[in-house]
């Protein structure tokens, strides 16, 4: 805002200036629009982490948790910035996830991640080579997920995935990485014979470690000879196979007598296929800069090229699952619909308003505008346009006319009294200017708490993605109505050739039909009324003139009645019990005394009404007017045409001139509609903040038995393959992709487009009861949810406790006792069904008699069961994996465990002459939460609505059970904490932005009393959000109390225009009574425009399908549209009369003080010692 007086007039006499400003403005805007990246949620919106992945084969969980997590974790805690651990410890694995706080720096965490694995390197096993790390942001969900198809697999399917699909995907322009799974790893092996091992007698650690020591290849430094210099090097790697095969062992054997030397292939990770045929899995990353959506078209191109590659000989089809830039355009396309759904609605209430075509398009044009330049800021400043963002600006569509409203409806009424079209303009917005400012920063204050003073940086980065761009599109909006609008009014809104009043005068007849429609529906209906009042009047009046004589023998004749009836009642008692159903405890005394003081108490009042309230009543009773109004049109304007906004100005004045009149009555009248807020609250349905599951397709997972071979599973899965055939007619799903392991298997349905949820939620109750039941194999339709607590459908419980065993053992108990719970489904636990283990225990008396040392045995049979890594082999410029152990087929069970030979220094010992061999039960998978054990369940649940009092109804019946010392529940972070966390951090929000706007409006007007009347208008504001929330049943979420927060804002706006209005009124002379009517009839047209404009614009997001994989904006639209709507009518009179009441405070408190000071003065010239000095008098 420019202090200056004559800005305005100095602007309007430079247009040229100013369009080329706005024109330079819009090209920079255009530019910025087309090369901002778009993304389906802002960086940084998932958490923070970095998970780290370290493999140990053929380790057990505890194994792994005492080697492998214990030391790691020691480490990771020394890191900065680190909210929690989170570690699982499970068979040949560990996995660890560090969250980091909101704003830090991820490649410098991850650098220092990776010199914290390095420090802990030298206390892991040798069999741990590589560690793995990856990072969860934003950007590590993939472009494009797809499916590589093939008939049958050749010897060159795996080379050609690896050397040409995967090379040429990571080359498109904006693709960082590409991963394909079910590709098969080759390695080298050898596969020894147990019995020929058996048979030959030797130490076989002993060779195993001279192999490995044999394949190396090392510098031996350097030696000169004749003048020149050579590189000595030894290199001792084994060419070829048969290098491998003739290793020499011992008397006279080589490594080719003891076993086979051989190529193999191993599944690498998973298996696939999709209807049935074998197929390989892809996905496809972007770079942080990349455009996601111009990424996924060129990987798509990319996949098109590659089916016709001559490399490939047609080898390979690809097929597209998940097209993350097919959602985000799905997703922005459909909020930028309801964006335009909501601009072309404001712009035709409008031009119903305006009526005329130029100034309404003048107006108009402030919401592409300032779209545009706040698109500029976010870009400029290095964002992205996504789902929040465009939220933020379509909210915004609305109020984005707001100030552009007030200002051409200002140089109206000024250009309405004879003012030159040019002094109009520059007068209007000069005369409004600080009051729309101060209206447009009261809108912006109201997110500051939300987003720099929350302590949950999730909700402060949702809460600043939307309100940024809001706030910023508003700031424009401002910009565009003070410096460009006035001068293009003061150009395009002159007088009209003869052609364009032609077409007016058509557009004004057509739109006077529905005005004169209205207008006799009002006046019928107060004539209905009236003939109603009379009739009810004649009623009451016969009945009160027939009551009135016998009142007395009335009221007398109704004492007995009671008397009596108590009399009876008391007599019969005692049969109560007789009566009463068996079971049922007769009433209590006290009841029965309640009842009958409450008919007494009741009888009382009707007999005073009868002797004190009648005869008052008859001489009180009103006589409604018979006259009728003068006018033969009535609600008519000051040129004689009936219209709508003349029936509103006309009632409002009615209703208000009561108000004023009978202020006590109607401000009883407010207080019990703000009171009525506790129907709504009470029985609102809270909805936690989160993500929809996708709904282009439906997953279950399969656990699996581990005594499953992979053919075998692969057998099983082909069972669920043939069973949903038959649900693929009916249901419409395009394709079923398998993916599995030894241990699980993954099945998902895909369909082209996104279904209704109540469509997946009927399939998933058929599957169900419809999938076949298989030994071995446990069905649920959710994956690992450890983390996504994003999801709606998850709800987690956890325990904790100091042992994996013992939680194990309570956890098989807490998983059945949930399964009761109503509500919860797919009830499960990974932890919850620990696998029998062999124990081999070690006597350490036998095995010192016999020479034996516990690192030598349990290497031995390290060897003998899983064989061990040796040197990479090398192979035509590439490295193989070189693999020692026995062959599988010939390995038995527990013989062959007791018979392993140990060597020592008196020669082999067999495993069971010095240990002792048991079974027992060992955790499957090991967690860790920040050094604590827990045990996680997860449970699906229906009805997200639920979320809240299913989470309480789990642990309330976790805390049923009887657990061990040590074991408690994590019900300290449930659902209900964690709303209840929100809940005041948005609480707080709230009042802190009350307070904020009050003092800016307390700078608006000088004063500090003035702004509780505009106030005033904020309860009525949040009682129509909620009623409407509750009419519409639709569920409040913490998106939703955006909502709340933006009503705060945006309703003052009008109560601000209103008493500024009425404040310059009552500076020009006018008495107080007067200027609020004056003043409230020529502000009804521009609130009414602005609170329309905004409702309408609000509609299609009210009322329009959400996307599923963003948030849910329809409980913020229906807030705000529900809000101002309420609010609008209740500040055209509530507003009013706040202000004569503070402005009646105000002169009590003057007067107060005035009386105050007068006391004082008094009291001071009594007190006063010796004789009062004499003082000159003034004239007069």
């Amino acid at each position: 805002m420019v202090d200056t007086p004559n800005a305005f007039a100095r602007m309007a006499r430079r247009p040229v200036t100013l369009l080329v400003s706005f024109i330079t403005l819009i090209v920079i805007s255009l530019i910025a629009y087309g090369d901002i990246p778009l993304q389906l949620m802002p960086n940084g919106f998932v958490q923070q982490r970095l998970e780290v992945f370290i493999p140990n084969p053929g380790s057990s969980a505890e194994e792994n948790l005492e080697k492998v997590t214990v030391h790691v974790e020691e480490q990771l805690r020394t890191l900065a910035d680190v909210e929690e651990v989170y570690s699982r410890s499970s068979e040949g694995a560990v996995r660890i996830t560090v969250t980091f706080r909101m704003g830090t720096d991820m490649d410098l965490a991850k650098a220092e991640l990776r010199d914290r694995l390095e420090r802990a390197r030298p206390a892991l096993p040798t069999s741990v080579e590589r560690i793995s790390i990856w990072a969860f942001d934003s950007m590590s969900m993939p472009v494009l997920w797809f499916a590589v198809l093939y008939e049958e697999r050749s010897e060159r399917s795996d080379y050609l995935i690896e050397s040409v699909v995967q090379r040429r995907l990571e080359q498109v322009d904006g693709a960082s990485r590409a991963d394909i799974f079910g590709v098969l790893s080759e390695e080298v092996s050898v596969l020894l014979d147990e019995d020929k091992v058996k048979a030959s007698r030797i130490n076989l650690g002993a060779h195993i470690g001279r192999l490995a020591s044999d394949n190396f290849s090392t510098p031996l430094g350097e030696l000169t000879d004749g003048g020149q210099r050579f590189l000595l090097r030894s290199d001792m790697r084994f060419a070829d196979l048969d290098d491998i095969a003739t290793w020499p062992v011992a008397r006279g054997l080589t490594l080719g007598d003891l076993g086979t030397v051989e190529r193999t292939q191993r599944v690498r990770d998973q298996l696939s296929r999709i209807d049935g045929n074998w197929a390989y899995y892809g996905a496809v990353y972007k770079e942080n800069s990349a455009n996601l959506v111009e990424t996924a078209q060129r990987v798509l191109a990319a996949l098109d090229e590659l089916e016709t590659d001559h490399e490939l000989e047609g080898e390979f089809k690809f097929l597209e699952l998940f097209n993350q830039g097919k959602l985000v355009e799905t997703s922005l396309g459909q909020l930028q619909q309801t964006a335009l759904w909501g601009g072309g609605l404001a712009v035709l209430v409008l031009f119903a308003f305006l009526r005329r075509v130029r100034v309404t398009l003048c107006v108009a044009l402030s919401i592409p505008v300032s779209a545009l330049l706040s698109l500029a800021w976010v870009y400029f400043r290095g964002g992205t346009f996504n789902i929040l963002t465009m939220t933020g600006i379509t909210m915004a569509i609305g109020m984005l006319v707001d100030n552009a409203v007030v200002v051409v409806e200002n140089i109206t009424r000024l250009r309405a009294t004879g003012r030159p079209m040019r002094e109009a303009s520059v007068a209007g917005a000069q005369e409004v200017g600080l009051a729309v400012a101060m209206a447009t920063l009261t809108t912006v204050v109201v997110f500051l708490p939300l987003v720099f003073m929350t302590e949950n940086p999730m909700l402060g980065m949702m809460f600043g993605e939307i309100a940024i761009p809001l706030c910023l599109a508003l700031l424009f909006s401002l910009l565009v109505a003070l410096v460009f609008l006035p001068v293009a009014i003061s150009y395009l809104a002159q007088d009209f050739s003869q052609r364009f009043r032609g077409l007016g005068r058509i557009l004004h007849h057509l739109l006077e039909y529905p005005s004169r429609l209205a207008g006799l529906l009002v006046a019928g209906s107060e004539r209905l009324l009236l003939l109603l009042a009379r009739t009810l009047h004649q009623l009451n009046g016969a009945l009160v003139g027939f009551l009135k004589p016998i009142r007395w023998p009335c009221a007398l004749a109704l004492l007995a009645l009671v008397a009596w009836k108590e009399r009876t009642f008391l007599s019969v008692r005692p049969s109560f019990s007789g009566l009463l159903p068996s079971g049922n405890a007769p009433p209590s005394a006290a009841l029965l005394n309640l009842v009958i003081s409450g008919a007494w108490l009741v009888t009382v009042f009707i007999v005073a009404f009868l002797l004190i309230g009648l005869p008052h009543l008859h001489r009180r009773l009103p006589r409604p007017s018979c006259t009728a109004s003068s006018s033969s049109r009535p609600f008519s304007d000051a040129t004689g045409r009936v219209g709508v906004l003349a029936i509103i100005i006309d009632q409002n004045q009615r209703f208000l001139a009561w108000t004023l009149s009978h202020r006590m009555l109607a401000s009883a009248l407010g207080l019990l509609v703000m009171a009525s807020v506790a129907v709504p609250f009470g029985s609102l349905n809270l909805s936690g903040f989160g993500q929809d599951e996708e709904l282009a397709s439906l997953e279950f997972h399969i656990d699996i038995e581990d005594n499953f071979s992979l053919p075998d599973v692969s057998d099983e899965l082909r069972l669920y393959e043939q069973a949903l055939s038959q649900y693929q007619e009916h249901y419409g799903f395009e394709h079923v992709g398998v993916r599995f392991s030894r241990s699980y298997g993954r099945v998902t349905l895909y369909w082209g487009e996104r279904q209704t949820r109540a469509h997946l939620d009927a399939l998933r109750v058929e599957l169900r009861a419809g999938l076949p039941t298989l030994a071995g194999h446990q069905i649920r339709f959710f994956g690992d949810e450890a983390f996504d607590t994003r999801k709606k459908t998850i709800l987690s419980f956890q325990l904790r406790g100091p042992d994996a065993r013992q939680l194990a053992v309570v956890g098989k108990e807490a998983v059945a006792r949930l399964a009761t719970v109503p509500g919860l489904a797919d009830v499960r636990s990974p932890l919850a069904d620990s696998p029998e283990r062999v124990l081999v225990k070690l006597d350490p008396e036998r095995a010192h008699a016999l020479g034996v040392s516990a690192q030598a045995a349990f290497q031995s049979v390290s060897w003998a069961l899983r064989g061990t890594q040796l040197p990479r082999f090398q192979d035509q410029g590439r490295e193989l994996p070189f693999l020692i152990e026995f062959d599988e087929e010939q390995t038995a069970g527990l013989d062959t465990l007791r018979d392993i030979d140990v060597w020592s220094a008196r020669g082999a010992v067999p495993l069971s002459s010095f240990t002792d061999i048991s079974f027992t039960r060992g955790p499957d998978e090991i967690q860790r939460l920040n050094g604590q054990t827990t045990f996680n369940i997860q449970a699906r649940i229906d009805d997200p609505l639920r979320r809240k009092e299913l989470s309480q109804a789990g642990y309330a019946a976790l805390a049923s059970l009887d657990f061990p010392r040590g074991v408690t529940t994590g019900s300290d972070d449930d659902e209900a904490a964690r709303e209840n966390s929100e809940m005041t951090e948005i609480y707080l929000s709230l009042a802190l932005s009350v307070v904020l706007v009050f003092l800016l409006m307390g700078i608006l007007f000088e004063s500090v009393l003035l702004p509780f009347s505009i106030l005033f208008t904020v309860p009525f504001a949040v009682v129509g959000a909620f009623w409407t929330l509750y009419l519409t049943g639709t569920a409040m979420d913490s998106v939703g109390w955006i909502g709340v927060l933006i009503l705060v804002g945006v309703v003052v706006n009008n109560g601000i225009v209103l008493i500024d209005r009425i404040h310059r009124l009552r500076s020009a002379g006018h008495q107080r009574r007067q200027a609020v009517l004056d003043g409230a009839a020529q502000r009804v047209r521009p609130i009414l425009m602005t609170a329309l404009t905004t409702i309408v614009g609000l509609l299609p997001m009210a009322l329009g399908e959400a996307s599923s994989e963003a948030l849910d904006y329809r409980a913020l639209a229906t807030c705000v549209a529900g809000g101002l709507a309420i609010s609008t009518v209740f500040t055209l009179w509530a507003v009013p009369m706040a202000y004569t009441l503070v402005d009646d405070l105000a002169l009590a408190l003057l007067s107060t003080c005035r009386w105050g000071l007068t006391l004082a003065r008094r009291a001071a010239s009594r007190i006063s010692p010796g004789k009062p000095v004499s003082r000159p008098g003034r004239a007069g």
